[in-house]
């Protein structure tokens, strides 16, 4: 019998997430099982993420809950990450289970990674299992060395999904990525070059008119992210440009170890 297969791991994340609510822990699916969850009623999105492995859980919590979430695994039967959680315990969390070869992996109030970007309201004002489109959108276009299975998962959420300047957790919401954007020159350097950079590999993947559907969308991401006014602090570090590096690179991680 496989241990992690795509049932098995849905399954899995239902329980997690079905025993936070009941202990009163706020947690959100993201990482590729959020935007699984987004995507999930779209056959077409569901078809291109047919091949998509899903090895852990990623999930987004409130820092103030550290101790409640530590508690909430350790009863659920999962294993914590000792030096890992001690070192960086006090913005992430990682809980093995060792018997099916799999992990959660928690982030507390920030997402950090190649840039950080905090999701401490968007945890609160979500309410669906998962992170808000529009943040879990922003998770994937941060990523620097981007691989395919982040690739498909940035373009089943600009398929699916309405591009808007109004508010919702079902739409890309244009206002939500120039609060970032127009503040952080490094993020607006990653989300655009990511963005141009799927313009030119969608054929791989859609068919010619959801080419054109999802190039629209890029292209109205992309106009607005250049034409918001820009903070002080924008302008000073886009004065400085590629000359020096603007994002981190997540150093490789042991699986289960």
């Amino acid at each position: 019998m496989q241990l992690n297969t795509k049932e098995n791991i849905f399954e899995e994340t239902r329980r997690i997430l079905s025993a936070a609510e009941e202990s009163k822990v706020k947690l959100k699916l993201i990482g590729g099982l959020g935007v699984w969850y987004h995507c999930k009623e779209s056959p077409r999105a569901l078809k291109l993420l047919e091949n998509r492995k899903y090895p852990d859980i990623d999930v987004v919590g409130h820092k103030k809950q550290a101790l409640q979430i530590k508690k909430l695994f350790i009863d659920l039967g999962y294993t914590p990450r000792v030096k890992f959680n001690a070192i960086y315990g006090d913005r992430r969390l990682i809980f093995n289970d060792l018997e099916r070869k799999r992990r959660v992996d928690i982030f507390l109030d920030v997402f950090e990674m190649c840039h950080s970007i905090n999701l401490k309201e968007a945890i609160d004002s979500s309410q669906s299992m998962a992170l808000d489109v529009t943040h879990l959108l922003m998770t994937k276009l941060q990523i620097v060395e981007i691989t395919e299975k982040d690739l498909l998962d940035i373009i089943c959420l600009l398929l699916t999904h309405e591009v808007s300047e109004r508010d919702d957790e079902e739409v890309i919401s244009l206002r939500k990525m120039c609060e970032i954007t127009s503040n952080d020159w490094g993020i607006y350097k990653t989300f655009t070059i990511t963005l141009e950079k799927i313009k030119g590999i969608l054929p791989r993947y859609l068919l010619e008119e959801e080419v054109r559907f999802v190039k629209e969308k890029i292209e109205l991401i992309l106009n607005k992210i250049e034409s918001e006014p820009k903070t002080v602090k924008w302008k000073l570090r886009a004065q400085i440009g590629e000359r020096v590096r603007w994002y981190e690179l997540p150093e490789p991680d042991v699986k289960i170890a």
